[in-house]
């Protein structure tokens, strides 16, 4: 059984909702941390359900063929016990919103569970993890890497590089 929870009651279980959030951004690489995930449902561009042993932040976003709607982080246990449960809110969700798809990513574990409830792959993401013992100052797109922001004589502003 879902059910969606609003931000008060989210403010009031940070703790717990952190941990999960954690937990989902932990197979991200990076790209998305626990905070990005908790801004988001806390600002309401996205919503969070929770399940029996997991919980799922959902939004949508506007593709080149319409509306897509995208699982953004999942976590949680058991999740053969509750995965028919968040297809069945994802998919209502695409329903009321009148969307042409469901996208999701996540860790290969997931995949078996998503192809049962007709999710197809369509994409794989690969990293390649890069460590430098020393910056070399490049400009990429008008933009200076953020280890020669300073070294280049552009002040104390090594936040401004590419994000």
């Amino acid at each position: 059984m879902a059910r969606e929870i609003y931000t008060d009651e989210m403010a009031e279980r940070a703790d717990h909702f952190m941990v999960e959030f954690a937990r989902a951004a932990e197979y991200t690489n990076g790209t998305v941390s626990a905070q990005d995930i908790y801004d988001m449902v806390q600002s309401r561009s996205a919503a969070l359900f929770e399940f029996s042993d997991g919980i799922a932040v959902i939004d949508s976003i506007r593709a080149e063929h319409g509306l897509l709607v995208r699982m953004v982080a999942v976590a949680g246990q058991n999740m053969g016990e509750w995965i028919h449960d968040l297809d069945e809110v994802t998919v209502a969700i695409a329903k009321k919103l009148n969307a042409r798809g469901i996208i999701a990513s996540g860790r290969a574990g997931w995949e078996k569970e998503a192809v049962r409830h007709g999710y197809s792959v369509t994409h794989i993401t690969m990293l390649k993890e890069l460590s430098f013992q020393t910056a070399e100052c490049v400009q990429l797109l008008g933009h200076w890497s953020a280890g020669c922001w300073a070294a280049a004589g552009k002040g104390a502003g090594a936040t401004r590089a590419l994000r």
